[in-house]
């Protein structure tokens, strides 16, 4: 259920429609509490969809894996692609085909299910190579 409250942190420490784990939230218990863990733990389910040729991994196929909007599909297919705990870092072939878009809203869910106010931010950048391109990144709120 979306948060309506007006106190930003309360409001980024609260799924929205995307970022809510649905069935999959006892998954999120095993996660580790510290930022440095929760990206490891990113980092080993998802594998960028223009990354393939870099790794020796065949992606084309797998695809439209990176356009699965919400947590709840981006678990299922996880899952569905090796079910070990979501903790266990994937072999390439098995980790979900997807964009930086994907690492962060994983990681918003993560932090949020540990009550961690946090969202995802987008714009453009020139960092890859001569041209523009999207890029998205995470923001956490540290409140103590």
């Amino acid at each position: 259920m979306p948060n309506t409250s007006t106190a930003p942190l309360d409001f980024y420490a609260t799924h929205s429609r995307v970022t809510d784990p649905r069935s999959y939230t006892p998954l999120l218990a095993e996660m580790p509490p510290d930022i440095p863990a929760l990206c490891t733990v990113v980092q080993g389910l998802v594998i960028h969809f223009g990354m393939g040729d870099r790794y020796g991994v065949e992606l084309a196929a797998r695809r439209q894996e990176a356009c699965l909007r919400a947590v709840a599909p981006m678990l299922a297919r996880i899952r569905e692609l090796d079910p070990a705990p979501l903790t266990h870092t994937r072999p390439l072939n098995h980790r979900l085909v997807g964009s930086c878009r994907a690492s962060t809203v994983l990681f918003c869910a993560f932090l949020r299910t540990q009550g961690v106010p946090a969202r995802a931010r987008s714009g453009f950048s020139a960092y890859f190579a001569d041209r523009f391109a999207g890029d998205v990144k995470g923001d956490l709120f540290l409140t103590h």
